[in-house]
């Protein structure tokens, strides 16, 4: 083997690295506060709501769980990932147990409506 050769070899071994490098960081499949943000700012019933997500706890390859505030109220909130897409699902009780996103959002709008109908009062 010529020294030209072993600089050619190990080039393209470096340049392979770079590539699986970017590849992994580009093709993230996590969520994130951003992600999480946008997903349930989306949700028809949300609109006008106020969304940070503060934390992320990855709980499975395709489940993670997040602490949020929407509104006035800081929640736990449950993600699944299916194929590519994350969706919100769960809402986490002060029991325990789990609700679906759309009751707490049904509960949040209630919550405006009394805040609007006090205001006009």
């Amino acid at each position: 083997m010529t020294a030209a050769s072993v600089r050619i070899e190990r080039l393209l071994a470096s340049a392979a690295t770079v590539s699986v490098t970017l590849l992994a960081i580009g093709c993230s499949r996590d969520l994130s506060a951003r992600d999480a943000d946008r997903i349930i700012a989306a949700h028809p019933q949300a609109s006008g709501l106020a969304v940070s997500t503060e934390g992320i706890s990855k709980t499975s390859e395709s489940e993670s769980i997040t602490k949020t505030r929407v509104g006035d109220s800081t929640y736990n909130l449950k993600f699944r990932r299916y194929d590519k897409d994350w969706r919100w699902e769960f809402v986490e009780t002060k029991g325990g147990g789990w609700i679906a996103a759309d009751e707490l959002l049904d509960q949040l709008q209630e919550k405006e409506r009394g805040k609007r109908a006090e205001a006009w009062a």
